[in-house]
């Protein structure tokens, strides 16, 4: 009975793990895809709250003009597209 318990244990904790890791996969290609739509003149909002608007755009970095200011960021920096 104590084998049975055990793994059934063991087989619910792979079970969940392997959902952890589809999650975290799907949500990396989210995010990647978010990347690929980057483009001059989206409105972005980055990951610390600031909103902008994309004036120049590199494989890395972008500018970004926020109100009066011209900021350079990191792609990986923006959280989401503003529609």
């Amino acid at each position: 009975m104590e084998k049975i318990i055990l793994i059934i244990s063991i087989v619910l904790l792979f079970g969940f793990l392997i959902m952890n890791v589809i999650s975290q996969q799907k949500r990396a290609r989210s995010f990647m895809k978010m990347q690929d739509r980057l483009k001059i003149g989206s409105r972005i909002i980055f990951s610390s709250g600031l909103h902008g608007t994309i004036e120049e755009l590199d494989k890395t970095t972008m500018k970004v003009r926020c109100g009066d200011h011209l900021l350079e960021a990191e792609r990986a920096c923006v959280q989401g597209i503003i529609e």
